[in-house]
């Protein structure tokens, strides 16, 4: 992909809500060679006592894509989940992902255990490897009610 300031297109690759990441604060990387993405797979994989968990099973060519992965804050049920609403490449040539966190929906229950919600999206190769990945969050509409 040309390095020029705009959206970048971007593909899902995994969702999830369950990680090995505990943290008060969201987690963003580029990954841009197999072995962060072997530490990116190592993250999202929840560690269970006395259970197998399952390793995602993840694969990115790249010399043609880069991935992105985003976790989440500590939530406190399994109610939230996170999804990637726009990606820009700015004109210092970072990224900066804009992240729309759904919350609970009123009237179900959810198990209250904490949580993290992740995704791994991949986007094409741009010609310089972008130093820096900022995020922000989408604004909710309701709080400008």
């Amino acid at each position: 992909m040309n390095a020029a300031a705009g959206d970048v297109s971007f593909e899902i690759v995994q969702t999830g809500s369950h990680t090995a990441y505990r943290g008060a604060e969201a987690l963003v990387r580029l990954i841009s060679s197999e072995c962060r993405l072997e530490e990116a797979v190592g993250l999202i994989t929840p560690k269970a006592i006395g259970k197998a968990t399952q390793r995602y099973s993840i694969s990115l060519d790249f010399d043609t894509h880069y991935a992105i992965l985003f976790i989440d804050r500590d939530r406190p049920s399994t109610g939230y989940s996170a999804v990637p609403a726009a990606l820009e490449l700015t004109e210092k040539g970072d990224l900066l992902l804009t992240v729309r966190v759904n919350e609970p929906q009123e009237g179900r229950m959810y198990a209250a255990i904490l949580t993290n919600p992740f995704f791994l999206i991949k986007i094409p190769s741009i010609d310089t490897v972008p130093d820096h990945v900022e995020f922000m969050y989408m604004a909710d509409p309701s709080d400008s009610e």
